[in-house]
């Protein structure tokens, strides 16, 4: 069989990469990695909550530091040396508009919250210190999970 062949691996076939091994795609190995994952918690609707509008509170945030400018306050503009090893430059930035800067605040307030709501959620505790960091990242990707379970 030659290496650009296909075969049959566990789960499925896959085209094998030029050593010879099986490769998988990366979206299917992730839909199965995190049935897995998930399927091991059973996680508090209330820290599932907290999850998810951090997650739609990080969303926002993004969005309007993408439409603000770069500078909070009035700065004028800047241009690196022709010479520098990264040259980099900035227009001028009038500075954020007073109602974008308490979205903000109001927004990284509501962040700050949520993180620690869910950073110190007694759910924790049930588990050793070394299995705490696979149960945050399961419930990080729990609502993928949801959004996988609902379109099978």
């Amino acid at each position: 069989m030659s290496p650009a062949s296909n075969k049959s691996v566990p789960g499925g076939t896959a085209k094998a990469c030029p050593g010879g091994r099986p490769t998988r795609s990366r979206a299917r190995f992730e839909r199965q990695y995190l049935w897995l994952v998930a399927a091991s918690y059973d996680f508090p609707q209330d820290l599932i909550d907290a999850q998810d509008e951090l997650r739609q509170v990080r969303t926002e945030l993004q969005n309007l530091y993408q439409r603000v400018p770069w500078s909070a306050e009035p700065l004028d503009g800047w241009k690196t040396h022709e010479n520098a090893w990264r040259p980099t430059s900035r227009p001028a930035s009038p500075g954020w508009d007073p109602q974008d800067a308490r979205e903000i605040a109001r927004l990284r307030g509501r962040e700050l919250e949520l993180a620690q709501t869910i950073v110190t959620h007694t759910y924790w505790s049930q588990f050793t210190s070394a299995d705490v960091l696979a149960a945050r990242t399961a419930l990080k990707h729990h609502h993928e999970q949801q959004m996988a379970d609902t379109s099978s």
